[in-house]
């Protein structure tokens, strides 16, 4: 929820991925922005066309802010991209976007 605020120990992030016509491989997840990846685990069925669900479980150590962000791999090694190319009616908008979630110890 907005503006909602964690403790730190174990949080369970949850997302889902489209990969459209190519199949989809593995999730990676960050929780510092980018600067490193973490594989997530996909959950629920899998099937042609269809959303995936996954999950990450996050070990969150320290209180601060953090801007989480998920990136998926198709079979082919294609990454999602970090930037969506901009176009008229929105199409293809399937760019990384980061979350920014606050943890404090309570």
């Amino acid at each position: 929820m907005r503006g909602e605020k964690l403790k730190t120990g174990r949080v369970v992030i949850l997302g889902a991925a489209y990969g459209g016509e190519r199949e989809l491989k593995e999730i990676k997840v960050s929780t510092d922005g980018g600067r490193s990846w973490e594989k997530g685990e996909w959950i629920g069925p899998q099937a042609p066309f269809a959303w995936r669900q996954w999950q990450y479980l996050w070990e969150a150590r320290d209180p601060g802010d953090f801007r989480v962000m998920a990136r998926a791999i198709d079979k082919q090694g294609q990454k999602q991209p970090m930037n969506a190319a901009w176009n008229v009616l929105g199409y293809g908008n399937n760019g990384v976007i980061e979350h920014l979630i606050p943890v404090r110890v309570e």
